[in-house]
């Protein structure tokens, strides 16, 4: 059997623990919103979704999102799906079966407070 110790030292005084935030640290930061509708893509039906996008993409409205296969039918061409608005796809499905009404993914677009 081995047996492992835990070194015990005395806890550091609170001036001399190690900040846990760096501010030295120059951190760009973005404010998005999500803009109704526009910036929603849901499945009509269901099926193997196969998306043409990544989370972080740039996209704008039309462009396709994905193809959305049916399992039951694999001879009939895939229904493919396009995005409605323009933006950052800042949510994106990760499993590829779908049923109607799921969100495949999300848009949002920089804005400022107001």
């Amino acid at each position: 059997m081995i047996k492992y110790q835990v070194p015990r030292s005395p806890p550091l005084s609170p001036q001399a623990q190690p900040s846990l935030i760096s501010t030295d640290v120059d951190y760009d930061s973005r404010l998005l919103k999500v803009d109704g509708n526009r910036h929603y893509v849901f499945a009509p039906r269901p099926g193997i979704f196969e998306p043409t996008f990544s989370l972080g993409d740039a996209v704008v409205a039309g462009q396709v999102a994905g193809s959305l296969f049916d399992p039951h039918a694999p001879w009939q061409p895939p229904i493919e799906l396009a995005f409605q608005g323009e933006g950052l796809v800042v949510c994106a499905r990760t499993f590829a079966g779908v049923e109607p009404g799921d969100r495949i993914a999300v848009l949002a677009t920089d804005t400022a407070w107001s």
